[in-house]
């Protein structure tokens, strides 16, 4: 697929996110409904053109079926991951003002878990104009606890970051809903063995010293001793 070809599709798209943001802008939301679930189709070739029908998919779902529809080469994947992203969060945006006030939730946290999923293998191709911030959508689902997963995709990216002060805030805020997993416990020595590799300027960088990391991690051990 010819990169121009391509280039082209992400302009028309831009274009599409922009007059979706001036019909929100001037509170034409069925309007602007209407832009969202027809862009879902086209890109999903799946469902009515209702966003509705669309927020039936999982997010395996959701990827499964962009992968099949219309052309997909490998090359290709990554851009329409780009709007589906975008999409999401759109529609999010619509629920959340028609239905108050948790109707957005599983549209943002399903753009929220594909965005860190795209960030991780440094998907966004230049184009990160186009999807929302990561902040942005933890604004969105601020009103309500995370989920488990979600935590640990956000330290998988703070991580990626260098801001390791808010990863541990994530593995900790994952601990107090599973204390006693195994495999939290695993993944959390992981981490900090990791990132004791690092030297001592990276890690006050970070907001991590190596005598707090040290100590955390030593707890973890011993937690682990003794639940696990």
């Amino acid at each position: 697929m010819r990169r121009d070809y391509i280039l082209l599709q992400m302009d028309e798209f831009a274009r599409t996110l922009a007059n979706i943001a001036d019909l929100k802008k001037e509170g034409k939301w069925d309007q602007a409904i209407n832009i969202i679930g027809e862009s879902l189709y086209r890109l999903l070739g799946t469902g009515a053109r209702n966003p509705r029908e669309f927020s039936k998919l999982t997010e395996t779902g959701l990827l499964a079926q962009l992968i099949k529809t219309g052309p997909a080469p490998t090359v290709w994947v990554p851009y329409k991951k780009i709007m589906l992203i975008a999409l999401l969060k759109e529609a999010g945006d619509y629920a959340t003002i028609n239905f108050p006030p948790r109707g957005g939730r599983g549209w943002y946290l399903k753009s929220l878990h594909l965005l860190l999923d795209a960030l991780a293998h440094d998907e966004l191709r230049g184009q990160s104009e186009l999807v929302p911030q990561v902040e942005v959508l933890l604004t969105a689902l601020s009103d309500s606890p995370l989920p488990v997963r979600t935590r640990l995709l956000l330290m998988r990216e703070y991580e990626r970051r260098g801001q390791f002060a808010q990863a541990r805030e994530e593995l900790k805020a994952a601990l107090e809903k599973a204390p006693k997993s195994s495999t939290l416990l695993n993944l959390g020595i992981a981490f900090f063995e990791r990132l004791n590799g690092e030297n001592d300027a990276t890690l006050v960088g970070g907001g991590l010293p190596r005598s707090e990391l040290q100590a955390i991690m030593s707890e973890l051990l011993t937690r682990k001793g003794i639940c696990c």
